[in-house]
């Protein structure tokens, strides 16, 4: 990466940053009793929510939280996935990788909200963590599998032989060219990965099992459904939020791909 890609990426990196500083600061402000479903002015375009809440501010901020936890949650069942179909690819024990095909199979049978979903019910614990936890279990296996049959295959390519021939420790193997390489398959897995978190933390929040006063989209789509009839304007502006973040997703992805294409 050049050093004028490393600046305009550190300069986007610091603009985010303090956008989302600014929209968490006015979405965590004590709400205002009086502005409750106040109509829309210059600095509430959308108007305030049955809290005394700018929707504007606050719907963006649900918005970088849930997007936040989603990526965050993808990213760590990125590295175990990485790390354990690593260990998978060495292992001379073929029935560790016919178990986990089967653990595969027996989670995919099921969709992830409905995982999700029996396991928060299950516990019992009204949690967002816990909703965390639940998907990326759920997630990790078909990682595990998707990562352990990469670097399966890479193993045999030339040249990982050839730096195996040379010498090279595993760790530098590992760090030079399994993980670069793997990278170009498990990388699109994640986006995908992060399009069903988004997913899932909205169905919990339709079904009501999250809490109305959380700031996530889930919890956006509850109190937009339930006051659609006198003011739909918040489920609309959250269905349009998801659909913002879907097609920028679906762009990332396609971007990638034509890169992976071009070489």
């Amino acid at each position: 990466m050049s050093i004028r890609s490393r600046l305009a990426w550190a300069a986007g990196a610091l603009a985010l940053g303090a956008a989302s500083a600014l929209l968490l600061t006015a979405a965590l402000s004590p709400p205002v009793a009086e502005r409750r479903w106040a109509a829309p002015t210059l600095s509430g375009p959308l108007g305030y929510d049955e809290l005394g809440r700018n929707i504007i501010t606050t719907l963006a901020s649900a918005a970088l939280l849930s997007l936040g936890k989603a990526t965050l949650i993808t990213a760590v069942v990125l590295l175990i996935a990485f790390v354990l179909g690593h260990f998978l690819s060495r292992s001379p024990h073929r029935y560790l990788g016919a178990g986990l095909q089967l653990v595969v199979n027996a989670v995919e049978s099921v969709p992830p909200v409905l995982w999700v979903i029996a396991i928060f019910a299950a516990l019992r614990e009204p949690r967002l963590a816990l909703v965390g936890l639940a998907f990326g279990l759920v997630t990790l296996p078909a990682a595990i599998a998707l990562a352990a049959g990469e670097i399966r295959r890479l193993r045999h390519e030339p040249f990982v032989e050839t730096a195996y021939g040379l010498g090279l420790s595993e760790w530098l193997v590992t760090w030079r060219h399994l993980l670069p390489n793997a990278a170009a398959v498990l990388l699109p897995f994640g986006f995908q990965v992060i399009g069903a978190a988004l997913a899932v933390d909205g169905a919990v929040g339709i079904v009501g099992l999250g809490s109305r006063i959380d700031l996530d989209l889930g919890a956006f789509l509850l109190r937009g459904q339930e006051n659609f009839q006198q003011h739909p304007a918040l489920l609309i502006a959250t269905l349009a939020v998801y659909l913002a973040i879907y097609a920028a997703l679906s762009a990332a992805l396609s971007r990638f791909g034509r890169r992976r294409a071009q070489g």
